[in-house]
């Protein structure tokens, strides 16, 4: 089980040399906090916990009322600048101070609205889900089981017990974070547990070849529309595809005239030898 901190402005100077040498093997750290407000340690504390060692990743405080999820996914963004082997980004979701009044008059479906809006920009950005951030009590209190389970759930239940208490409908974790009053050399800090640290971490663009069909959706999906358009550019007409990460009719479409065109079966779905074909059609795109 690796052992991690994360940390925000809240926790001053980080002794990053100490936090590796106590086994700590990740770190995550606070970067954005709503809209045009960013975390004054967060550059020190990237570089610090990179230098000894440790795998990083950033989250981001949201303040729904205060902007767009769009504009506060960009803001997030232009200041992580998130690569392949960092850990996953992060929304945080749970009760906050100061309170975001304007955020508390929103319904339950349109806060979500908001948070899949963050989450999908990111994801476009970076071709894996965000991280949800959350805690059971707050979760079932506010959002009511709202269902945010394909994206990984960073669990955060304080309890004695040997497991905690996931709030519904995930039924797994992907980190938990076990302690607020973890004792590192004197310093206090969120204590988490990952079983399994590559599960969390942006994965290399382009290496994987997924088969992907009618009704898929996810990363890849996102990826290969982006691939799809851009070939479209040079062959039109233009593809005309949504974007989400769903893979639609008008996605079929768009495959089948590539492979046409490349000279492969014209089945609808992606496998290697699509992936093979589009990535080196002399159009590359990084999902």
């Amino acid at each position: 089980m690796e052992r991690g901190v994360d940390v925000s402005s809240n926790n001053g100077s980080v002794d990053w040399a100490h936090v590796a040498q106590a086994g700590y093997t990740y770190a995550f750290a606070r970067a954005t906090l709503g809209h045009g407000d960013i975390d004054s340690t967060f550059e020190r504390n990237r570089e610090g916990a990179k230098a000894h060692g440790l795998r990083f990743g950033a989250y981001h405080l949201p303040y729904p009322g205060s902007s767009s999820a769009d504009q506060q996914a960009e803001e997030f963004l232009a200041v992580v600048k998130p690569q392949p082997g960092d850990l996953l980004p992060s929304l945080d979701i749970e009760n906050k101070s100061p309170p975001d009044h304007a955020e508390a008059q929103f319904s339950v479906a349109r806060l979500v609205a908001w948070l899949r809006e963050w989450m999908a920009a990111v994801e476009r950005r970076i071709g894996a889900k965000p991280l949800v951030y959350t805690n059971p009590g707050w979760w079932d209190s506010r959002l009511k089981n709202a269902d945010l389970t394909d994206h990984p759930l960073w669990l955060a239940h304080y309890t004695s017990k040997s497991s905690p208490t996931i709030p519904k409908p995930w039924t797994s974790y992907a980190i938990w974070q076990h302690s607020e009053t973890g004792d590192v050399g004197g310093h206090v800090f969120d204590l988490n547990r990952c079983a399994d640290l590559s599960a969390v971490t942006i994965p290399a663009h382009g290496t994987t070849h997924p088969v992907l069909e009618l009704g898929a959706h996810g990363a890849d999906v996102i990826r290969l529309k982006r691939l799809l358009t851009t070939w479209c550019e040079g062959h039109p007409p233009p593809a005309g595809l949504l974007d989400n990460d769903v893979f639609g009719q008008k996605t079929v479409a768009a495959v089948k005239r590539f492979q046409q065109v490349s000279g492969l079966d014209e089945t609808g779905k992606v496998g290697a030898k699509t992936w093979t074909a589009l990535e080196h059609s002399g159009h590359k795109v990084h999902a």
